[in-house]
């Protein structure tokens, strides 16, 4: 990708709509769509009690969610994986009102340990892509 700055506004997609205003990776705040995510009570086949979840953005984001909400375990393996999915739905939340190629979503959604921003950005993500409200 080129040094040139990204144009947030010129990015923007027809269909774009209100959201959460997150600083991302380039120090522009982007818009993320709000994400409606219902959870309810649902029997299994032993007559338990388990949880169901319905997400408004379809069926694709609401497995990324479940799979996400799922991946336990503290080894190396496990937290690639919850990263990836976490990214899984930043760029597709990301590009329902954002025109983003690759280069543009690398620079937008980088994550380095080392960087309190990017880590603050991605603490604040965690809140959006679940449904909630990114805390101030």
């Amino acid at each position: 990708m080129s040094d040139a700055k990204l144009d947030e506004a010129a990015l923007r997609r027809p269909e774009f709509t209100e959201g959460h205003r997150i600083k991302l990776g380039d120090g522009q705040e982007w818009t993320f769509p709000k994400p409606r995510i219902r959870f309810f009570p649902v029997r299994d086949k032993s007559g338990g009690i388990d949880v169901g979840m319905k997400a408004d953005f379809g069926e694709a984001h609401r497995e990324t969610l479940a799979a996400l909400m799922d991946r336990t375990g503290d080894d190396i393996e496990a937290g690639v994986e919850r990263f990836r999915l976490r990214l899984e739905l930043a760029v597709g939340l990301l590009t329902q009102n954002y025109d983003l190629d690759d280069a543009a979503l690398q620079t937008l959604l980088a994550m380095d340990f080392d960087d309190p921003a990017l880590v603050e950005m991605w603490t604040k993500l965690g809140d959006v892509l679940q449904g909630r409200s990114p805390k101030p």
